[in-house]
């Protein structure tokens, strides 16, 4: 039986990350990366097949030659089972020996068994396969009225896509009041549906859907107030579950979330098995309570910290949980945020204000191309901290939302942050005077003093 330094199951955004960096930092380790498709797509990436990328799935495959130009080896297969003692692996054609195990094996879409049809001929799902979006690229392409439900971040942005195709009638099926809920305040919530609808994007807020009915080819959606909707396909993206069977299977702990507990260095409760991405545990970093939140960069900074550590302690962990850092980009408007809201800190009993600013992305404003920008900031009202953050604007947001998120990962104060020094150029920023995080502090701090 052949035996590995580290043995990774999975090789999505966690496992491939942990994979390269392993090979490329400890060039003497024997490190053997299993998933279960030969090819793997960029998770976030996987609503531009419907649209930019012209439903054509090779444009989103991630490729692994990195890790295997540096000495990795892959093997594309399913593992069925775990020895911990022996600390052996079986997958469904050979078994193999580790001294270290990573498990990275993702998440999976959340199945709505409580709708009833919910397993309709014509419908699907946004899962993080290869294989099963090859296949469904051209039923989507083919369909002309189509149902994306849930509207978080994954089903907004595939309606989007989707309808980058004017001759198709997409509409977004979402129970609460606003989609984008979980993430943004009521008004950024309604500046990104406005930007959808602005795309002749039907959202349907405050809308249940119970029951699921053949209608010929067609499929027809009944709601709670017995309203209907028919369409050609339905897309259910109403977020993800932790890929923790094999992880239950072999006694290791986990959370109410069903992910795997880990410490602050990613080892499960067995010290040889670490866990990373989507199937291990998240703290939120402002409350410290555990959460579900699936994300690519988080999932990258848990498998850069556990390669530094793997074989044996050399580095702390800095940001002890996730700050939930998102960004998306709707009809060429981008939003993003971090931390939490003023709505959920008052949920959380967390005494808050805010401070909002506009301002421009470029100076001066009459350049071409520039965006106005959006700034609202959540600040603890005591200590100062900033503790969240929501900003609206162009193609210079997904920057200006790391800054930010930096800050609070850093637990500056507001007074920290509004004397750093900033870059301005006319074409790449706002002025030096208005920037727009600056002048959102700026109010901050007048807020204090009055």
């Amino acid at each position: 039986m052949e035996k590995y330094d580290v043995i990774i199951v999975g090789g999505g955004v966690a496992g491939l990350s942990a994979a390269v960096t392993l090979v490329k930092k400890h060039k003497n380790k024997k490190v053997l990366m299993i998933r279960e498709e030969e090819k793997e797509l960029v998770p976030c990436g996987i609503p531009y097949v419907f649209g930019k990328l012209g439903y054509d799935v090779s444009k989103e495959v991630k490729p692994h030659q990195a890790f295997l130009t540096n000495g990795g080896e892959f093997l594309a297969d399913t593992v069925i089972s775990i020895d911990r003692e022996k600390k052996e692996i079986k997958t469904s054609s050979k078994s193999f020996a580790y001294d270290k195990l990573i498990l990275a094996t993702g998440s999976s879409p959340l199945v709505p068994k409580f709708i009833k049809g919910y397993d309709n001929k014509n419908v699907y799902y946004i899962k993080k396969s290869h294989d099963y979006i090859k296949k469904l690229a051209p039923i989507v392409k083919k369909a002309n009225k189509i149902a994306v439900i849930g509207g978080g971040f994954i089903g907004l942005e595939t309606a989007d896509e989707i309808a980058e195709d004017k001759s198709k009638e997409v509409s977004v099926v979402e129970m609460q009041e606003n989609c984008l809920s979980q993430a943004f305040s009521k008004s950024f919530c309604e500046k990104a549906e406005k930007a959808l609808e602005k795309k002749n994007i039907k959202i349907l807020n405050n809308t249940k859907l119970s029951t699921l009915e053949d209608a010929g080819d067609q499929t027809k959606l009944i709601f709670s107030d017995d309203t209907t909707l028919v369409v050609d396909l339905v897309i259910f993206a109403l977020g993800y579950t932790p890929n923790t069977e094999l992880a239950k299977e072999i006694g290791l702990e986990l959370d109410r979330f069903k992910a795997i507990k880990t410490d602050s260095f990613m080892h499960t409760t067995d010290y040889n098995i670490s866990a990373i991405g989507d199937c291990a545990q998240k703290v939120d970093f402002i409350t410290g309570k555990n959460i579900n939140a699936m994300l690519a960069s988080v999932a990258g900074a848990e498998s850069r910290l556990l390669v530094e550590n793997i074989f044996g302690i050399k580095t702390r962990r800095n940001c002890l949980g996730t700050i939930r850092i998102f960004s998306t980009s709707l009809n060429n408007e981008v939003f993003a945020s971090v931390g939490i809201t003023k709505e959920e800190a008052d949920r959380e009993n967390v005494k808050v204000f805010t401070s909002e600013f506009m301002g421009a992305d470029k100076h001066p404003e009459t350049l071409p191309n520039t965006s106005k920008v959006t700034v609202k900031l959540t600040i603890m009202q005591d200590a100062f901290h900033i503790i969240g953050a929501e900003i609206h604007g162009g193609v210079s947001v997904g920057e200006m939302i790391n800054v930010v998120g930096t800050a609070i990962q850093a637990k500056l104060n507001i007074y920290d942050f509004y004397t750093f020094q900033i870059a301005s150029q006319p074409l790449l920023t706002g002025g030096p005077t208005v920037y727009p995080i600056i002048k959102a502090l700026e109010g901050a701090i007048r807020k204090i003093e009055e």
